[in-house]
């Protein structure tokens, strides 16, 4: 019973990687002839672009940065089941406990969201009283995560105690390879 719950969230994962993908892939095609050739834009600059000139790229939220956020959620939720699969050297939990996991995640994710909608519902400013960004901490957070992902997924996929875990360790290897190519695509087309 509690393996169909693991292959379930493997599945669903792969459907989200897939789209992800997807999105990504039309953002590319619609935008290509600025991307061939970027001496097309108006007042072009250095090496990214669409800098100062965002709207001009077509889908931009939907197919960049929407995915991109989803691969950074993604991210932390598979770095924390892999913490817990390295220690525990399983991921056979119930039902509740995946939601539990799931839930914690997304609370940590959007944490400066969540802080932001209420600071704003309750006119009170925690940024005041603290030195610390939460945004930054969340976003540094994730490279390290990245990092961390990539090499330790990329290891136990050839380490026999995790041999039943090979698909989860191969989606987690492909979320930080594409994460990735996400953040020097952000680099090359809106940052320079």
């Amino acid at each position: 019973m509690k393996r169909n719950h693991h292959k379930t969230f493997n599945l669903l994962m792969s459907i989200t990687l897939m789209l992800v993908c997807a999105a990504f892939g039309v953002f590319l095609i619609l935008n290509w002839k600025y991307i061939s050739n970027p001496q097309l834009l108006p007042n072009y600059r250095g090496n990214s672009i669409f800098e100062y000139q965002e709207d001009l790229a077509r889908f931009r939220h939907w197919g960049f940065f929407y995915p991109w956020i989803v691969l950074g959620f993604l991210i932390y939720f598979q770095t924390f089941l892999l913490a817990y699969l390295l220690i525990r050297k399983n991921l056979n939990f119930s039902l509740r406990k995946w939601i539990i996991i799931l839930v914690g995640t997304l609370l940590i994710y959007f944490f400066p969201t969540i802080l932001d909608f209420l600071s704003e519902l309750f006119h009170f400013n925690p940024y005041d009283y603290t030195s610390l960004s939460f945004s930054r901490l969340i976003s540094n957070g994730l490279m390290l995560l990245i990092v961390i992902l990539f090499f330790m997924s990329a290891m136990m996929l050839f380490l026999k105690p995790f041999r039943n875990y090979t698909k989860f360790l191969a989606i987690t290897f492909f979320t930080s390879v594409l994460n990735v190519v996400f953040i020097f695509a952000f680099m090359e087309l809106f940052f320079d």
